[in-house]
């Protein structure tokens, strides 16, 4: 008996082999189109960070040229762009100036003094 389960264990494990091998040999052949959809994907990202980077090279440029009059030879990328976002935006006349309007103020009460102040 012992060596009937034996042999049927032993023809399962060729007959897995066999199936594994062709599985195996249908997953060699579907590599190189992976493959080329990497590669595709791979260009396009290229592509897209070579026009950010020259989107990047022309908005330096830009204010290179806008801050140049200002700049300071020591004045480094972040704050470079920095100044030239924030020369970008207007500020109102008004805006951080002194308030006329005096707010309410609020007074808080401890509530373990309103029970001592009950007891």
């Amino acid at each position: 008996m012992l060596s009937e389960i034996t042999a049927v264990t032993q023809l399962v494990l060729v007959l897995e082999v066999a199936y594994l091998m062709a599985h195996c040999r249908a997953f060699k052949n579907g590599i190189p189109d992976v493959l080329e959809d990497f590669e595709h994907r791979d260009n396009r990202n290229k592509t897209t960070a070579d026009q950010i980077a020259s989107i990047l090279d022309e908005i330096a440029d830009g204010m290179l040229a806008e801050t140049e009059a200002i700049a300071h030879p020591s004045m480094d990328l972040k704050s470079m762009l920095t100044s030239a976002l924030l020369s970008k935006f207007q500020i109102q006349p008004g805006h951080g100036g002194p308030q006329d309007e005096e707010g309410t103020v609020f007074e808080i009460e401890n509530p373990e003094n309103e029970s001592e102040e009950s007891d």
